[in-house]
């Protein structure tokens, strides 16, 4: 049975991992896009400190993310919360479907995208269903396991 506290709990948690995997990929994008497009790079100063190269990496991942909010992210969060129902767990699982999620929406979104765009953006999915799985797929689930019985076990 489902109470009413867990499932408040469980969604926070997946939310809290969604949240956490789009940090994740816009990332792995911000720091992909120097090997991607050597062309496009944005001239740092390699005199300033390396937050303000953290932040101008970001800044460059923020650039697709019209691109990312509207095919990818909504597909992240639907498989988060459909995997969160049905108790998905595995760790490949979260990793594939990252991935292939993140290929088809960008694809699909931005036609005629380059090879290296679409390998960035596998990796990006990658890294992303993994942190998901980290923070909410170990444990997913909307209906708490049942502890094993306490009775004697077999040899």
């Amino acid at each position: 049975m489902i109470d009413l506290p867990h499932l408040l709990g469980r969604l926070l948690i997946v939310a809290l991992a969604f949240l956490a995997a789009v940090v994740a990929s816009l990332l792995v994008i911000g720091a992909g896009l120097d090997v991607v497009s050597a062309g496009e790079r944005l001239a740092v100063d390699p005199d300033l400190p390396r937050f303000v190269g953290l932040v101008l990496r970001l800044l460059r991942g923020a650039a697709i993310v019209p691109a990312l909010a509207v095919a990818v992210w909504p597909a992240w969060l639907a498989a988060g919360l459909i995997g969160e129902a049905l108790g998905v767990r595995g760790l490949i699982v979260h990793l594939v479907a990252g991935a292939a999620l993140a290929v088809a929406g960008v694809a699909a979104t931005l036609p005629g995208i380059a090879a290296g765009g679409l390998q960035l953006a596998a990796a990006a999915g990658f890294v992303a269903g993994f942190v998901h799985w980290a923070i909410a797929g170990r444990s997913a689930g909307l209906t708490r396991r049942a502890p094993p019985p306490d009775g004697p076990r077999g040899p």
